[in-house]
């Protein structure tokens, strides 16, 4: 039951050369975006959301509670920003380079 985690992490292609990180913090019903990039990434708040919404009906067979008081962050100031755009750089992205680096 994911309703029953604190957070899923949900790594995201974008266009085959780049990667973001979207996480949902079920208890604080709030979904937010890293991207080393600085996208918004408004599309991908609203795609995990409803995943929520159809995985909630799915499998409580009812809609999610509360769909009102979810909250949608996009990419922030304080997450690391990577300087270059170049494919050779895509394993680096700034979510993840502190792990690879």
């Amino acid at each position: 039951d994911i309703f029953k985690l604190d957070k899923i992490f949900f790594p995201i292609n974008q266009g085959q050369m780049h990667w973001l990180c979207g996480v949902v913090f079920i208890q604080k019903k709030q979904i937010k975006i890293y991207d080393s990039m600085g996208s918004g990434g408004r599309h991908y708040l609203e795609s995990l959301l409803q995943y929520l919404q159809d995985e909630h009906m799915d499998k409580k067979k009812c809609a999610l509670p509360d769909i009102d008081e979810w909250e949608l962050v996009g990419n922030t100031r304080d997450i690391p920003q990577q300087r270059n755009g170049t494919w050779f750089f895509f394993a680096l992205c700034g979510v993840y380079r502190h792990t690879l680096i």
